[in-house]
């Protein structure tokens, strides 16, 4: 019994350092997995934001179209037509994406945005 109770205290010790291993593995892993989903998801705002830029321009293009080659030929047909409706105007838009300080990815040494996923160790 002298022997027997400090090895298994020893064992006991051994599999309580080894679960505490695989825990602090399986939190790392999770932190990368995390992180790299945390990279996908900062990507995808990023095209977003983009492709809302190009849609405004498109669209403030139609109404510049609008504006000078469409309008003034719908103008005149209502005058020849003598109807008493009016066209309805479209404004062009004037939102722009916005561009979060606080989202922006930096690694130490890398330009901003410049952040590569993580493999998992």
């Amino acid at each position: 019994p002298t022997v027997l109770i400090p090895l298994l205290r020893a064992v006991a010790e051994g599999w309580k350092a080894e679960r505490t291993e695989e825990n602090a593995k399986r939190m790392y892993d999770a932190g990368v997995d995390l992180f790299n989903r945390f990279v996908k998801v900062m990507e995808l705002f990023a095209e977003l934001g983009a492709t809302l830029g190009k849609t405004v321009e498109k669209y403030n293009g139609v109404i510049r179209s609008i504006d000078v080659r469409l309008w003034p030929k719908g103008e005149e047909m209502q005058r020849m037509a003598g109807s008493g409706k009016e066209l309805a105007s479209l404004d062009q838009i004037e939102a722009v994406p916005l561009e979060s300080s606080k989202l922006r990815l930096t690694m130490q040494g890398d330009d901003p945005g410049d952040v590569l996923p993580f493999e998992k160790g």
